[in-house]
């Protein structure tokens, strides 16, 4: 699994999953692009799995990198912020890339060693929202655990969703639920059951786990249908009708690539939308009959001038409730 790696005492490259990510398609992907690109450069990799979803194992994985002489850590999302935090000013001559995070480097000790990247999750949820509904679908629900990430998901989903019904003439409901956690659930899978009885088409998952449930639940019906989100879940399920899509690997690869290639360490905080290819829809595995490829890469080239890419990036983001929508009929679960 790790041709890149094998052999070898030390390593350029380190990607430290989170607890539990060795089957993870989140984590996959990030490594991926990582092996992908130290394969073809001769680079040394690894991939270390922390012990426990603590702080302490998280840390202790960082330490471990550092003995291995680590150039690069690459960790995956908002967990490791803390353990980054920390380790960034202990470890001043290794390079920290934290994928999928908000981190404000300015209470950074040393924020050169830190880059920290945050994607457009309105964007990816506007493109799924209104091809959806371009594609025919009027009744869709969406489900994720109460955080920003998933706000802004739902924000665009539905704003796309929105504009779709409105160009079309038509009304769009959309059934909206926000969980504590985003755990796979019996309650989760019953939830799913009852919108597709009610007449929901399709399901907007903004979680991980609970997609499970979910898709469970669209097996039990005909025309039941899910909508993935961060990475393709085609694979998962024959249900998932379309990926709203973080694409880690891609946005690796360039980090690394200006780093190796170019010499050039990004730090900061960088933001990737669709118009850096940092977030999309998996067209090629999508189910889609009517919206086409020239109707996405149209929609994509529109979000640079579209109010979406100027959403709300914070947890203040407004509630689905007072969204101003002309089209789209939300109800509160």
């Amino acid at each position: 699994m790790l041709p890149a790696c094998a052999g070898n005492t030390s390593y350029n490259i380190i990607f430290i999953e989170y607890f539990g990510g060795n089957n993870d398609l989140y984590c996959e992907n990030i490594w991926q692009g990582i092996n992908e690109f130290a394969s073809e450069r001769d680079i040394s990799c690894k991939r270390i799995s922390p012990s426990a979803n603590t702080y302490e194992a998280y840390y202790s994985a960082v330490n471990e990198a550092v003995n291995y002489s680590a150039e690069i850590i690459v960790v995956p999302g908002y967990i490791f912020e803390t353990v980054i935090k920390d380790a960034q000013s202990n470890f001043p001559d290794v390079k920290f890339i934290i994928l999928d995070a908000n981190i404000n480097t300015n209470e950074f000790i040393n924020s050169e060693n830190v880059c920290s990247v945050s994607f457009a999750e309105q964007q990816a949820g506007y493109l799924a929202g209104y091809a959806m509904v371009k594609e025919g679908f009027v009744n869709l629900g969406i489900m994720g655990e109460n955080i920003a990430a998933v706000l802004r998901y739902s924000y665009g989903f539905i704003m796309g969703a929105d504009s779709a019904a409105s160009e079309i003439g038509t009304n769009v409901n959309i059934y909206y639920k926000t969980t504590e956690n985003s755990a796979a659930s019996p309650d989760i899978q019953n939830t799913a059951s009852e919108w597709y009885n009610e007449g929901v088409q399709a399901i907007f998952v903004c979680a991980d786990n609970m997609s499970y449930s979910v898709m469970a639940a669209a097996e039990e019906y005909d025309d039941a249908w899910v909508i993935g989100c961060d990475v393709d879940r085609s694979s998962e399920s024959s249900k998932v009708y379309t990926s709203a899509i973080k694409d880690f690997s891609f946005c690796i690869k360039y980090l690394l690539e200006q780093y190796y290639n170019n010499g050039s360490f990004i730090s900061g905080q960088i933001l990737m939308g669709a118009q850096q290819d940092g977030v999309g829809l998996c067209m090629e595995t999508s189910l889609f009959k009517n919206f086409t490829v020239d109707d996405y890469e149209y929609q994509c080239s529109m979000l640079d001038e579209d109010t979406v890419s100027e959403l709300p990036d914070e947890e203040s983001v407004l509630h689905v409730g007072q969204l101003p929508v002309k089209s789209a009929i939300i109800v509160i679960k």
